[in-house]
Parts: structure tokens; C-alpha cells; sequence
């Protein structure tokens, strides 16, 4: 089963029905009915509470979606070393990259971040829903 870490702008692209949030529903979709396997970084479930917070939006009940579909992996110690290391990136793109990395995805689904097509290779959300033939 593919298994696809989706960055915190997918998310953000439903949320606030930007212009990808089709190809979001349609791969958040997949992750819901067992297609794929969904990984989310702790720290893209924060990003997004703050800013729903922001908008005073409640998101407790797509979270409990996310929670119950999507395997969330966390930063620890290590990753966040690994990710200090580097340089090339923002931090927040490292954390994201060691997450994946740590995580063993196979597809980074992001609409805006320079991952590195290193280890992982990266899609953009048409892109994926173009491999994914939906």
C-alpha cells in the first residue's frame, strides 16, 4: 500500500477551500476508504489548530478524523537534530522531510514547500491524483 506523508498545505487547501482543495478531498479520500496510507507530522495537526484558532473555527471533529484514519509521527530529539543538519531548508520543510524520512513514505503530497526529491520523491496534489489515476 502506497503510503503518502501530506504536508501541512494539502490540509490548508481543504480547509480553507483554496484553489487545490479538490485534489485534497480526493487524496484525504483515499486515505479514509484504505487506498493509501496517510502520514501527518504532529506539528502539521498544531499548525492547523492554531490557525483554526485564529479563525475561531472548532476542527475537533476532522481532527478525530485525521486521528482515526491517519498515522500521526512525532519529532523527537533525533529528528530534530537530523533536521538542524539541514541547511538548505527552512526548518519547519526539515521537521517535515526527517518525519517523512523516519516514517517510510513513499510520496511527499505538497503544494508550495522545496522538499528535496532525495530519498523521497514529491508530488504535488494534481500530480498524485494523476499517479494515483483518480
Amino acid at each position: 500500500m502506497m503510503r503518502l506523508f501530506f504536508d501541512t498545505n494539502i490540509f490548508l487547501d481543504l480547509l480553507m477551500d483554496r484553489s487545490f482543495a479538490e485534489e485534497a478531498e480526493q487524496l484525504i479520500e483515499q486515505v479514509f476508504t484504505g487506498r493509501i496510507t496517510g502520514i501527518v507530522a504532529d506539528i502539521t495537526l498544531l499548525d492547523l489548530a492554531y490557525l483554526a484558532g485564529k479563525q475561531q473555527r472548532d476542527l475537533r471533529d476532522f481532527f478525530r478524523l485525521i486521528n482515526r484514519h491517519f498515522v500521526v509521527k512525532g519529532v523527537d530529539n533525533r529528528l530534530f537534530e537530523q533536521a538542524l543538519r539541514m541547511e538548505s531548508l527552512d526548518l519547519e520543510e526539515a521537521l517535515l522531510y526527517t518525519v517523512a524520512l523516519e516514517a517510510e513514505a513513499d510520496t511527499i503530497v505538497s503544494n508550495g514547500r522545496r522538499f528535496p526529491r532525495r530519498e523521497i520523491r514529491v508530488f504535488s496534489s494534481p500530480r498524485c491524483v494523476e499517479e494515483l489515476g483518480l
